[in-house]
């Protein structure tokens, strides 16, 4: 009887011991479920404390836990923000550390840097939402965009002051060919309109703008599908798993009975 109730080569026991025990550690794959998630979300363009910040976080929170990965210890909004915050500063240091090396050619980067190199792309363009961006960074902008008019104006000015010159060597010309004649009346030039250069400047930094804000939605949907896929598979290996648990309790009663 008592051999009858041993599980069958470890199986059972294998089975029974599959549930992740002990504390809980942020690997590399769920690093990446968190990244997507996050991606999907936005809870980072929200001002931080606030609260809708607070239901993003919960959101992604909640979706994680979805997940095999997460059954056993579901995480709160709490740890998926701390996390976060953790990877995206480890990668900033280690995207600084890289720049400042000479010589050095980096490894490609992996999926959970993409995403991160996405994240902080999205955040610079948005930085009315994201108050932790660096005011220098606001003071950089500033001074890009008075650079920008400066040389619009420049320009302006340049075109100007050629379109009058030529309209004054046309008067000049066509007073020494008409002498003694009756003169003409002097043709009308058309004067270029102050505002061409900075308009063409606005408008090409708003399709550059629109552009990348385009490429950015495919990429966040790029990542959502295949949030949903993998979830889907996740849920999938879970289901064959409790089968294969309900098979084995089966077939163990099974073997008691018989003896």
């Amino acid at each position: 009887m008592e051999k009858a109730s041993e599980k069958p080569d470890g199986q059972g026991e294998s089975l029974n011991n599959s549930r992740y025990k002990g504390p809980f550690r942020w690997s590399n794959e769920r690093n990446t479920l968190l990244l997507r998630e996050a991606y999907v979300s936005e809870p980072f363009l929200s001002k931080a404390g606030s609260k809708e910040a607070g239901q993003k976080w919960t959101l992604v929170a909640d979706n994680l836990n979805c997940f095999v990965l997460f059954h056993d210890m579901p995480r709160d909004q709490r740890s998926v923000r701390d996390q976060f915050n953790k990877i995206m500063g480890n990668y900033k240091k280690k995207k600084s550390m890289e720049e400042k090396a000479s010589g050095i050619t980096p490894d490609p980067p992996t999926e959970n840097e993409e995403i991160l190199e996405e994240i902080i792309e999205m955040l610079e363009s948005t930085p009315i939402k994201n108050p932790a961006v660096d005011s220098r960074n606001e003071e950089k902008k500033r001074k890009e965009a008075l650079a920008t008019r400066e040389i619009a104006m420049t320009t302006w000015k340049k075109a100007a002051k050629h379109g009058e010159d030529e309209q004054v060597e046309d008067e000049e010309d066509s007073g020494d060919e008409n002498l003694g004649e009756k003169p003409k009346p002097a043709r009308k030039r058309k004067r270029r309109s102050c505002t061409d250069p900075i308009q063409y400047l606005v408008q090409k930094t708003t399709n550059e703008n629109e552009l990348r804000k385009e490429e950015l939605e495919i990429r966040r949907q790029e990542l959502q599908l295949k949030a949903e896929q993998q979830k889907q598979q996740l849920q999938l290996q879970q289901l064959q798993l409790q089968q294969m648990m309900e098979t084995q309790k089966k077939h163990t009663k099974f073997i008691c009975y018989c003896h």
